[in-house]
């Protein structure tokens, strides 16, 4: 028996964070069983993007994302911020999920130098995923 993918979704007010979920438990338990989602909510588009030196057009604090991702196996989002520091902080991180058309929120570079020194291959992903119920 393998162990339980541990998944931390970061929901907004345009994708939600039940969106996430529910897209999560219909494709993915058949395929790993069971899944243990952490999640939390950022106020999207109620709060405006962010920018900083490191990345662009996200919303939310980076340590409270960092602390959600913590025991995460996959990290998914729209619009949180997936800094080197939240990276560093994830050590079981295997997939960074971005379901937008860039993912300018999130530090590809930081996590490109993570996959290299990792056993487990790091990937940030930005592939559609269907919330239609027939995929």
């Amino acid at each position: 028996m393998s162990k339980q993918v541990r998944i931390a979704v970061i929901g907004d007010q345009f994708v939600g964070t039940e969106l996430f979920i529910d897209c999560l438990r219909r494709d993915l338990e058949s395929v790993t069983g069971a899944v243990a989602v952490d999640a939390m909510h950022v106020p999207w588009p109620d709060t405006p993007l962010q920018h900083n030196a490191e990345i662009k057009e996200f919303v939310g604090d980076p340590a409270a994302v960092a602390r959600l991702a913590h025991d995460a196996d996959v990290l998914l989002t729209h619009v949180a911020p997936v800094t080197q520091a939240v990276i560093d902080a994830a050590p079981r991180l295997r997939i960074i999920g971005c379901c937008r058309g860039g993912p300018v929120n999130i530090n590809v570079a930081a996590a490109t130098r993570a996959a290299s020194r990792s056993s487990t291959r790091l990937r940030a992903t930005r592939r559609p995923w269907s919330s239609s119920p027939s995929g």
